[in-house]
């Protein structure tokens, strides 16, 4: 089979096959590395964001001790009325003047998000804020403030706000998990090694071998050894002996 170059300086997946096996050892330590400065990285640069959540339901109340399947569809379709209504600017402008007016809603807007469990009707708020304190207070603040406009828009004799898990205190901050950090350090050293071999690989014009001067038209005419330096010392005292001798 032959395995030459295909055409100008591209050259074929065998001969790139071969090359990155002979450097396959400086492509792994590339990984390695990469991992190593990813893991450090993270571990100084990522900035420090702490999580609280809640889970909350809304029923709307019944005459009937029986809850109908209807009323249990309407509760599930009125969660995205009810995330409206806790990102709306009336709720998060009463939150910051509650929590820390140095806030802002479109701040509050990026930092809360409300999640809705699949196929039920309870949701989750949850809040990534630059403390665990800070985001526990924005929860506690949002819901007690999405209680009063719910009230307020639908009377208490309507709906209830049940709160089945409250706000969370988590005093570790949210990370990339370690095994996520070194991939993505491991896959950025192969891409750059590789992407620095290839060039090396492209630019370089030595003649290798016959089939790079045959591209050009050339055709080998001998080779020349090099030689080592006590050889290249013998070959002058032989010379020098020769021209003695004569």
């Amino acid at each position: 089979m032959d395995y030459e170059i295909i055409e100008g300086n591209s050259i074929s997946f065998y001969e790139l096959f071969q090359y990155f096996k002979k450097w396959l050892w400086l492509i792994i330590a590339a990984m390695c590395l990469g991992a190593i400065l990813s893991l450090v990285g993270f571990h100084f640069l990522e900035d420090e964001e702490y999580q609280s959540s809640a889970q909350l339901i809304v029923n709307q109340k019944t005459a009937s001790e029986t809850i109908q399947y209807n009323e249990i569809q309407t509760n599930v379709s009125l969660i995205n009325t009810y995330r409206q209504i806790i990102l709306g600017k009336s709720v998060l402008e009463k939150v910051v003047a509650e929590v820390d007016p140095n806030l802002t809603v479109n701040q509050l807007q990026s930092a809360i998000t409300v999640k809705q469990t699949e196929n039920a009707q309870t949701f989750d708020i949850i809040a990534v804020m630059e403390s665990p304190e800070l985001a526990q207070s924005v929860i506690q603040s949002a819901i007690r403030n999405f209680e009063n406009t719910l009230t307020e828009i639908y009377d208490t004799d309507i709906l209830t706000v049940y709160v089945l898990s409250a706000p969370s205190y988590e005093p570790n901050k949210i990370a990339t998990s370690i095994s996520m950090r070194a991939i993505i350090g491991a896959i950025l050293g192969a891409m750059l090694t590789i992407g620095i071999l290839l060039l090396k690989e492209l630019l370089d014009t030595t003649v290798k071998d016959e089939s790079f001067l045959n591209q050009f038209g050339l055709v080998k005419l001998g080779e020349l050894d090099s030689l080592s330096e006590q050889e290249y010392l013998a070959a002058i005292l032989d010379s020098t002996a020769t021209k003695r001798g004569r």
